[in-house]
């Protein structure tokens, strides 16, 4: 079985290795990719699969375009669920940027914590409540909606081929293949987070926009799990925390380090996620 009980809690202790560029990441990524096709969940009519430590999933299969909902159960998606697991106690409050079809959320659920996702497309929106009604999920608040620096109607930009890389518009250089664009209602995240405690960022292209319109007052208390998407975001977040001083951010990219140089950050989804917090240490145990 793939997905043991222990799975992630064994993943959280190899996080040294959780580099892409680490031969045992390369090696345990390569088995996810050619493992997880085998799961129920490359089924459309998927009942519940042992999900390791997280219980009984039901996640059917769900085609964005060129990539499908097997895609969300990559490697880096599976550190973060560790990342969850070990810290299942220590955060209760829970905002979601970015939910896409409801992974994350539903995950963070079966821990216990209260979850406020917002996810922006309607499209995904349906899926995501869908999947939270098949796994029985309370305390999952759905916002059909957009998260920026400030309150305002945007224009969202669907990609047809790929609608995990759909975007608020200029977010991205080169949107590639068919688009579509419709108005969405953003949310400036300050109104947000006030009784927050651990953010998940997954804003394509509007994280830079996202994390440097958060007060600093708030940092204290919240933990941010972040994707960085372009070499133009990661100088931006760079340098704006590095002018706070009293807060750190922690890489992936270096197995987990604290950041000291721009080229110590992801600049796209293939090179992980940043860790972001007062913390001395990324808590993965």
């Amino acid at each position: 079985m793939m997905f043991a009980s222990s799975f992630f809690s064994t993943l959280s202790s190899l996080k040294n290795n959780h580099s892409p560029e680490s031969p045992l990441y390369k090696l345990v990524n390569e088995l996810v990719k050619s493992s997880i096709g085998t799961t129920g969940f490359a089924k459309t009519d998927s009942g519940f699969v042992s999900f390791g430590e997280y219980g009984d999933l039901c996640f059917p299969f769900y085609s964005f375009g060129n990539i499908t909902s097997l895609d969300l159960f990559g490697l880096d998606e599976l550190i973060l669920f560790s990342f969850y697991y070990c810290n299942r106690s220590r955060y209760s409050n829970i905002l979601d940027i970015g939910g896409n079809i409801g992974l994350h959320s539903i995950l963070m659920n079966k821990l216990g914590w209260s979850v406020s996702t917002y996810e922006p497309d309607p499209l995904h929106c349906n899926i995501l409540a869908r999947n939270i009604q098949l796994n029985q999920c309370t305390n999952i608040l759905v916002h059909s909606k957009a998260v920026y620096n400030e309150n305002k109607a945007i224009e969202f930009v669907r990609v047809e081929g790929n609608t995990t890389g759909s975007h608020i518009q200029g977010m991205k250089a080169m949107p590639y293949g068919n688009l579509s664009s419709f108005a969405v209602d953003c949310v400036d995240i300050n109104e947000l987070i006030r009784d927050i405690d651990f953010i998940k960022l997954d804003a394509e292209g509007a994280e830079g926009k996202i994390l440097t319109g958060i007060s600093p007052s708030y940092f204290d208390k919240i933990d941010i799990m972040a994707e960085i998407s372009t070499i133009d975001n990661a100088n931006i977040v760079f340098e704006f925390y590095n002018s706070l001083n009293s807060f750190n951010i922690f890489s992936q990219k270096t197995g987990w380090q604290r950041v000291n140089y721009l080229e110590d950050l992801p600049t796209s989804h293939r090179e992980g996620s940043v860790f972001i917090s007062s913390k001395d240490s990324v808590p993965f145990t």
